[in-house]
């Protein structure tokens, strides 16, 4: 990557901002080349048939609406690095 490469500005809740610093200290990269890492790999293992990323709810589960509903309750009782390790845990678990 060169400093010619395009730039994109963004805003992020500060929960989302430390646990990608927290990852990139844990990986050994800048914060930059951390989000270019996640970034990537999310767009390569959430290709449809056709090449156009799905979201990862449709990729990895397709819930029902008790389920869905049960998932939005705990997500709201869990804090983001708790919720991040749970992906974590089950992107591992693959």
């Amino acid at each position: 990557m060169s400093r010619e490469d395009p730039q994109l500005r963004i805003r992020l809740p500060i929960e989302t901002k430390k646990a990608i610093e927290d990852s990139a200290k844990k990986h050994s990269r800048s914060l930059n080349a951390e989000i270019v890492e996640a970034v990537s790999y999310w767009l390569s293992a959430h290709k449809s048939p056709v090449g156009k990323p799905t979201s990862t709810i449709e990729v990895i589960w397709q819930p029902t609406k008790a389920e869905f509903e049960e998932v939005i309750q705990e997500t709201q009782r869990t804090t983001l690095t708790e919720f991040m390790a749970m992906l974590e845990q089950a992107k591992a678990s693959k």
